[in-house]
């Protein structure tokens, strides 16, 4: 694959990673309208450990809480931040168990080819994002977040492992949907991130 091309899927990828459309799924598409070569595992790596990069650089402030927090947590003393850090390991987990399995049964090779599938995924959970947004409460923050709705959105995430569908997208969605705030959704979707775009990477990297 030559640069220009890695280029510009490097920077679909960035452009799409913070805005609640499929990334992976853009990353498909384009390869597949172009004609282009399909760009492979490495650099499906690096273009999303340069998403990861960019979100830990953003957040760093709230890294570092939550670093802190982890850290007061292996001491025995919960802090809010310590509590957070739990809930975000707890909703990433659904994720891990369902991309792997979807990994042994080869799923994402087989829908690697399937424009129709991805472009339908947008649009469904696209409108759904719509509605939780315009139609949810707003009446919760991330600070009274328990393990129940963390886990509701993160089972939400492990679906966006289906080409298609938004990460940041359908975790916003869910959240919305719970009643969190929308800074406060958008918010916690990122942070939830962070593990899994690193742990995505991690896979991916082991297979290539």
């Amino acid at each position: 694959m030559e640069f220009v091309q890695i280029a510009v899927l490097a920077l679909i990828q960035g452009i799409t990673e913070f805005l609640p459309i499929s990334s992976s799924g853009h990353l498909l598409l384009v390869p597949i309208l172009t004609g282009w070569e399909d760009q492979g595992l490495i650099t499906d790596v690096m273009v999303h450990m340069g998403s990861f990069l960019a979100v830990v650089v953003y957040f760093w402030r709230d890294c570092m809480k939550l670093l802190a927090g982890t850290f007061d947590l292996l001491r025995g003393r919960v802090t809010a931040w310590g509590r957070l850090a739990m809930l975000i390991v707890a909703a990433t987990v659904p994720a891990v168990i369902f991309g792997v399995f979807l990994d042994k049964i080869g799923f994402m090779d087989q829908v690697r080819g399937m424009p129709e599938l991805i472009a339908w995924n947008a649009i469904v959970f696209g409108i759904l994002l719509y509605l939780c947004d315009r139609f949810g409460l707003s009446s919760r923050a991330m600070a009274g977040m328990t393990l129940v709705p963390a886990l509701i959105i993160g089972l939400a995430q492990a679906v966006a492992i289906i080409p298609g569908v938004s990460r940041s997208g359908i975790t916003m969605t869910a959240a919305r949907a719970l009643g969190f705030e929308r800074p406060e959704a958008a918010r916690f979707a990122f942070l939830l991130g962070i593990p899994a775009i690193a742990g995505a990477g991690v896979l991916k990297l082991g297979e290539a």
